[in-house]
């Protein structure tokens, strides 16, 4: 039961974090475009994407921020956007699982569960979108067999693991009475 608290509590923290922290890097950043970017597909994408980013990438961001850069704010919360939510979401997995195992195994999953949902919508949803002519099965296999879309679920995928490597090591460090 810890691991399906642990884990829920995550998945559900990590989607939050992610969905406000995007509303705050695009009120930064462009506050004109704040309205016209509450799209679906900017919605989904601002929720499932972070997981397909490198964990260091965050921390690029805020090393390449300098004191005499006059935007300054747009990377800054563009970095705590890609950082904040697996800290908190791995924090909060830790405290609510009862045993390390029960805390990795529950943040491990939530970036790698991420990455694969934001394979499957952006890429066949989108792709079924600009081809409605064919039917989402015929859709699928084609697309499926492509190279491209090969190296892109890979790349998905290895980026999930890492972050669900580099952060649930968080998750058990904290766990316990």
């Amino acid at each position: 039961m810890a691991f399906g608290k642990a884990f829920g509590a995550a998945l559900g923290l990590y989607a939050a974090l992610n969905f406000g922290l995007s509303l705050v890097v695009v009120a930064v950043g462009n506050p004109n475009g704040l309205v016209a970017s509450l799209t679906l597909n900017n919605i989904l994408l601002s929720i499932f994407e972070p997981a397909i980013y490198s964990p260091a990438a965050g921390f690029i961001n805020i090393a390449g921020i300098t004191s005499s850069s006059s935007n300054w704010m747009g990377p800054l919360f563009n970095a705590l956007y890609l950082i904040l939510p697996p800290i908190l979401a791995g924090l909060i997995a830790g405290k609510l699982a009862e045993e390390p195992k029960s805390a990795f195994g529950a943040w491990f999953l939530v970036p790698i569960l991420f990455a694969v949902v934001t394979l499957i919508v952006f890429d066949l949803v989108q792709g079924v979108q600009s081809q409605f002519n064919l039917n989402l099965l015929n859709f699928a296999l084609t697309t499926l067999a492509s190279q491209q879309l090969t190296y892109v679920a890979i790349y998905c995928i290895l980026v999930g693991l890492v972050n669900g490597l580099m952060w649930s090591g968080l998750a058990c460090a904290v766990t316990g009475p």
